[in-house]
């Protein structure tokens, strides 16, 4: 029987009608499986672990040798020099100071040196993202590009956005989708005490900046006959979910990625080696959305930078922020989320256990605000940390007692009691549910 469910691409076995786990196509052929057909005595690729150092260079020298054939420098430098006034340019695809290549999870960077010696960046989705739906990968790339473009009218220091192209535009003769940028001059904060006052007071000074944006609706920018306007949601970090949204109300966005997640995971399209957990955690979200989103007279959303792990911060030799990168995927979200506890104030191994609340950094951040007179946002950081355990969620996990932990964590946050056995306080959330049948044939 094929899944209601929207699928983003379907497994690779011969006669086989399951959906492909979303972002988990095999690294080394590239072909997609679903929860089913990845495993050994189905498919027999090594997995990165698994292959020596050598091995994994060269798959990378692979992938960008291959965006090469595909990139047509002539015409990107041509592109570049129009739009900065006519200025002559080359390009590098290494960077000068360690001569790799500038490469993230998600996208390449190559670099454009004019004469003047002030640099750009083209920034290239990576070949993981070529097993998603063309339509979700154009709007991530349209509405990061938007987002650059909304913050140029700010005090944040994020890069200045020169261009977007797609393609699919027969108009794009450069070949590939992209986004021409500032290049920002700084190193990646290494998350060190040395520099983490710097940091938090520049974040600091970053959310009381974008406290003064409100948005009428959750979702994510983009930019159509000039104006900057509201539509769905460009998927979320992870890439797990279609383009969804937008939403008027904070409680509709909740129950809605709720939602989503709920199916897919009933579906064995994320989340396939730990079913039943991940559909507990999704559930009781889904079933407590008060305490999630507790009801307001005010439905304002904010600009919030969903990737926040600290690297996306810039620092020069002295210590100071330089400039704010890797703006994919953000959105608009509820104040709550968009200046409560996140990624950049978290303790990333706590939130992964059953080890739940603030962080010292969560308070000190809340005390930062506080002290530069925007009390309101100091109260929201110091709240709780729901939401930053809702966006995290219960994904690419080592084990089953690691999503055990997590289960305990978002409960004890919650402030419920904890269950003696909880597999089966997670076993009785699932068969509360109308996909028990579905999620009972994955764990299966």
């Amino acid at each position: 029987m094929m899944s209601a469910t929207n699928r983003f691409a379907n497994c690779s076995i011969s006669q086989c009608h399951r959906p492909s786990v979303r972002g988990g196509a095999c690294q080394i052929c590239d072909r997609p499986f679903c929860c089913v057909h990845d495993r050994k005595e189905f498919h027999t690729c090594p997995s990165l672990s698994e292959i020596s150092e050598e091995e994994y260079q060269q798959l990378g020298y692979n992938e960008i040798s291959e965006l090469h054939q595909r990139l047509d420098v002539a015409e990107l430098l041509k592109r570049a020099s129009t739009l900065n006034a006519g200025q002559k340019c080359r390009y590098e695809s290494r960077d000068s100071d360690t001569t790799g290549f500038i490469v993230g999870c998600a996208n390449f960077h190559g670099r454009i040196i004019f004469d003047d010696q002030t640099e750009w960046l083209i920034r290239i989705p990576r070949k993981g993202f070529n097993e998603y739906p063309r339509q979700l990968i154009e709007h991530v790339i349209a509405s990061e590009f938007a987002t650059l473009k909304f913050l140029e009218n700010t005090q944040v220091p994020a890069p200045k956005a020169y261009d977007f192209g797609l393609a699919s535009d027969r108009d794009n003769r450069i070949g590939v989708d992209y986004i021409l940028m500032e290049r920002i001059a700084g190193r990646p904060w290494d998350y060190g005490d040395k520099d983490k006052q710097s940091v938090l007071e520049s974040v600091a000074d970053i959310l009381i900046e974008l406290s003064k944006y409100p948005f009428a609706q959750a979702g994510s920018l983009v930019i159509e006959q000039g104006d900057i306007y509201i539509s769905k949601t460009a998927s979320n970090r992870y890439v797990h979910l279609d383009a969804h949204g937008p939403y008027a109300t904070d409680k509709e966005c909740f129950l809605d990625i709720c939602q989503q997640y709920l199916d897919l995971i009933a579906d064995g399209q994320i989340c396939p080696k730990w079913p039943q957990q991940a559909f507990a955690f999704y559930s009781i979200f889904a079933t407590h959305v008060e305490e999630v989103s507790p009801s307001t007279n005010v439905q304002d959303f904010f600009l919030k930078h969903v990737d926040d792990k600290g690297d996306h911060i810039l620092l020069d030799e002295t210590g100071r922020v330089t400039g704010i990168i890797d703006w994919q995927f953000a959105q608009c979200v509820p104040a709550a989320e968009a200046f409560g506890p996140s990624y950049v104030t978290a303790d990333p191994a706590r939130l992964q256990s059953a080890d739940a609340g603030l962080t010292e950094d969560d308070q000190r951040l809340a005390n930062i605000l506080r002290g530069k007179g925007s009390a309101s946002l100091g109260m929201m950081m110091e709240r709780d940390e729901l939401m930053r355990r809702f966006r995290n969620g219960i994904s690419d996990l080592d084990s089953k007692k690691e999503a055990q932990h997590i289960l305990r964590g978002l409960l004890a946050v919650m402030g419920r009691p904890q269950p003696e056995d909880i597999v089966v306080w997670a076993l009785e959330v699932c068969r509360q549910d109308h996909r028990w049948p579905s999620l009972l044939s994955l764990s299966g």
